[in-house]
């Protein structure tokens, strides 16, 4: 009996070998998955940063749009109030031109009536003067 146990294979060895590299398996597992998680958590921050500059920079190219849209707005109102001040002036101008012209024309009226009335005394002077015929 001897002679036959001692020729079976030591299962206990063979059990516990096997335990020992099922443990080692296991071992590297579970580095390997913590090495995988701590590379994925740091991943997912720099994909959270880069989301995040995205995010920044798009905010910065929209209000850089905002700004341009708002001095092209602000330039056309610039250029409009400044047709609308050329006008104003030409306006301006031309009623200034128009009261000369009307101050002329009354200077004249007033002449012609100044003339008429001359004319009128004279006729009524020479109506009442003894006519020598």
């Amino acid at each position: 009996l001897n002679s036959i146990c001692s020729s079976l294979p030591d299962y206990q060895s063979i059990i516990t070998q096997h335990i020992t590299q099922q443990n080692i398996i296991v071992l590297e597992c579970s580095q390997t998955s913590m090495h995988l998680r701590n590379r994925l958590h740091h991943q997912t921050l720099l994909l959270v940063g880069f989301v995040a500059i995205f995010l920044f920079l798009k905010l910065c190219i929209v209000q850089n749009v905002q700004n341009v849209q708002n001095e092209e707005v602000q330039a056309h109102t610039l250029t409009m109030l400044n047709e609308e001040e050329h006008k104003l002036q030409m306006a301006r101008i031309q009623i200034e031109k128009l009261e000369l012209n009307l101050q002329e024309q009354v200077t004249k009226n007033l002449a012609q009536a100044t003339e008429n009335e001359k004319l009128q005394e004279n006729l009524l002077e020479k109506e009442k003067a003894p006519t020598s015929h």
